[in-house]
């Protein structure tokens, strides 16, 4: 089933929406550390969970590409979480502050190196969607890959239009993200093609 371009599409006119009938309401829910925030941390975990159960069936192929996809989803968690100081587990989230400054690694370099952390799902879910094409199986496809560019689209063209909803618009874009790759992970898998008809008929 291909819902990650209508979640993509749907949850933006959605939120557009929102913004529009009670702004209010929209800054409150997406402000930093909100409860779009917090929504969007259940939502991520339960794609780690996903990814990691995809990586240990039986019928993966391609197993270490849906490792990787696991690996992104556990690092962006932890990034999110300040690595564990957003819920009051900071041991870790100490030692990386104390190490750049920053209680998590994307804020570092004056936030450039936010740029480095898109690069994984620009390259897992962007790049090996778009060379799959239609293929079926749980790794990302074309049309997945249209749904993140919309979603980057979307999220850079409105923090360009509405540089005040900057917060806003980048919790939305997250939490559609994170909603897209745990869809990925659990959405029934297609079943295979079955061989053209022409394939070992006979000239009879």
């Amino acid at each position: 089933m291909q819902l990650v371009l209508p979640i993509v599409v749907g949850g933006l006119l959605l939120s557009a929406a929102v913004a529009l009938l009670d702004p209010e309401f929209a800054r409150d829910v997406a402000a930093k550390e909100g409860t779009l925030e917090h929504v969007s941390h259940f939502i991520l975990a339960a794609a780690v969970v996903a990814w990691w159960g995809a990586v240990l069936a039986p019928r993966t192929t391609q197993r270490w590409l849906t490792a990787a996809i696991a690996v992104m989803c556990m690092v962006i968690l932890a990034e999110e979480l300040d690595w564990g100081q957003v819920y009051g587990v900071g041991d870790i989230g100490a030692w990386v502050e104390d190490g750049d400054g920053h209680a998590n690694l994307h804020n570092a370099w004056g936030g450039a190196s936010y740029l480095l952390f898109a690069l994984a799902p620009i390259i897992l879910i962007g790049v090996v969607g778009w060379r799959r094409g239609d293929q079926p199986g749980r790794l990302p496809r074309r049309t997945d890959a249209v749904g993140l560019i919309v979603l980057a689209v979307a999220s850079v063209g409105g923090t360009l239009l509405l540089p005040a909803a900057e917060g806003g618009i980048d919790e939305t874009g997250e939490a559609l993200l994170y909603a897209g790759l745990a869809w990925i992970a659990i959405r029934p898998r297609a079943p295979e093609r079955p061989p053209s008809s022409s394939q070992g008929a006979g000239c009879g």
